[in-house]
């Protein structure tokens, strides 16, 4: 946690040697989220996987549109996923599912993602987590 504490740039925390064939990405409303779904697109274009935007809270419809745009010229299928009830509980039980091979996270918590629930995910999660500054 220390190394991605001061970290510069995105860190993978690998936990499998399979193909990505479903990437999850995290979004909430602080300005990290547009990074968070350039990088999962990215991801999932290269790896041909399906993308699932897990939103935690009120983010912009311009963003989300803007992650779709992208993954649409990618040929990427992307699955929105609004949680209800408690984002931190959800966001936990979802990735800890064993659903997807690697989740998509910001390095640094604000707002609804807190450092906390970044501890979590990485400590606890049963797929490969990336971390993106």
């Amino acid at each position: 946690m220390k190394l991605i504490k001061c970290a510069c740039c995105p860190i993978l925390v690998a936990r499998t040697f399979r193909y990505y064939e479903h990437v999850l990405a995290l979004l909430d409303s602080s300005g990290v989220s547009a990074s968070v779904g350039r990088h999962a697109v990215q991801i999932a274009h290269s790896c041909g996987a399906d993308l699932h935007l897990l939103i935690l809270e009120a983010v912009p419809r311009e963003l989300i549109d803007w992650i779709k745009k992208m993954g649409e010229k990618g040929n990427i299928r992307i699955i929105e996923d609004w949680i209800e009830g408690n984002p931190g509980i959800e966001a936990v039980k979802e990735v800890r599912r064993g659903k997807y091979e690697l989740t998509v996270i910001p390095w640094r918590g604000r707002g609804v993602i807190s450092s906390d629930l970044i501890s979590r995910i990485v400590s606890g999660a049963p797929c490969s987590v990336l971390t993106v500054v």
